[in-house]
């Protein structure tokens, strides 16, 4: 099991309890009651009240929907927190794979810190805001170019109407309603299977190394003013280089993807606003992966163009710097 110093660290880099001070953190860790969880234990259903929140210090335990597993949580994640701090029932529900151990904190004992620490809450709220945006941004940007790559799916004119109202009324980050589920859901079957075949089609091909055949120039990135947000993990990931056709990146604490995987989530660089992206990941070699860009936008791509170049031009000047 972790050591609460090592709980302290990783914490401190998590989007809830980002800005926040070591010995701050460890106000809420002895707020804590330590659980035991079983195998194959449901710990609670979609639905259900926001009581506590969790840390999971040790073992494995999988997000559910509708019989669904949507995602895999290992040491060391905070799990339910958007519920308590934000007074929504449960979004998803969450199943022991194997035996994990916890730290519970009670909505309660939250509330009773909350009120000797005003201070501790406006930052913990200003956080989950900020990471809210972040996602329905996200959702946002992904509806319209699902709507676009599959308007042959809306059979008439009301379900337009509808889409167009969901659109309008996405201000409830913690769910989409059911025919936006039902809309989603479809399209991503399709991109699914799609994706499926490409793989299936490039795995009958002879293996060619995916960085030997890039037709973009890349550029090393050597400060902190740079990183990756991917959507999954919500933290800092340290980017290693970018060019056009995709980037390379260091992953942070206990976070991991697997080769084909796809992710999303915005590259920032120093000097330009946040590019959006839809990317998948060609090799992991221990904490560094490499991803292809799949979808970005044409803008951002120009801005990304622009970047590269104005860098490539510093160095071909000799007056290359960090970028």
């Amino acid at each position: 099991m972790a050591e609460i110093e090592q709980v302290i660290r990783i914490l401190a880099n998590s989007i809830v309890f980002q800005g926040l001070s070591p010995v701050d953190i460890s106000l809420f860790l002895k707020k804590g009651e330590k659980k035991h969880f079983r195998p194959k234990m449901l710990l609670f259903e979609s639905g259900a009240p926001s009581s506590y929140m969790l840390i999971l210090l040790a073992g494995k335990m999988s997000v559910i929907c509708k019989q669904k597993v949507l995602s895999i949580i290992e040491p060391i994640s905070i799990i339910g927190e958007m519920g308590v701090l934000l007074n929504e029932p449960r979004t998803a529900g969450i199943f022991a794979e194997e035996e994990s151990y916890c730290l519970l904190l009670h909505k309660k004992d939250l509330t009773d810190l909350f009120n000797s620490r005003p201070d501790l809450e406006s930052i913990i709220l200003n956080n989950l805001l900020k990471a809210l945006s972040n996602k329905l941004e996200q959702s946002n940007l992904q509806i319209i170019q699902l709507i676009s790559e599959n308007n042959q799916l809306i059979e008439d004119v009301e379900s337009k109407r509808q889409i167009v109202m969901l659109l309008k009324n996405n201000d409830d980050t913690s769910s989409a309603t059911e025919l936006e589920k039902e809309h989603l859901e479809e399209n991503e079957r399709e991109e699914n299977e799609l994706e499926e075949n490409e793989l299936e089609e490039n795995e009958q091909e002879e293996e060619i190394n995916w960085a030997e055949k890039r037709e973009f120039n890349r550029i090393d990135i050597n400060t902190e003013n740079s990183f990756v947000l991917i959507d999954t993990f919500m933290e800092k990931c340290s980017l290693q280089d970018v060019s056009l056709g995709g980037f390379g990146v260091f992953l942070p604490g206990n976070t991991f993807v697997n080769p084909k995987e796809r992710i999303c989530g915005k590259i920032l660089l120093e000097g330009t606003t946040p590019i959006e992206f839809v990317a998948v990941v060609r090799w992991v070699a221990g904490k560094v992966i490499g991803c292809e860009f799949w979808r970005i936008a044409p803008q951002d791509k120009t801005r990304l163009g622009t970047f590269i170049e104005r860098n490539i031009e510093k160095t071909v000047n000799g007056e290359a710097e960090d970028v």
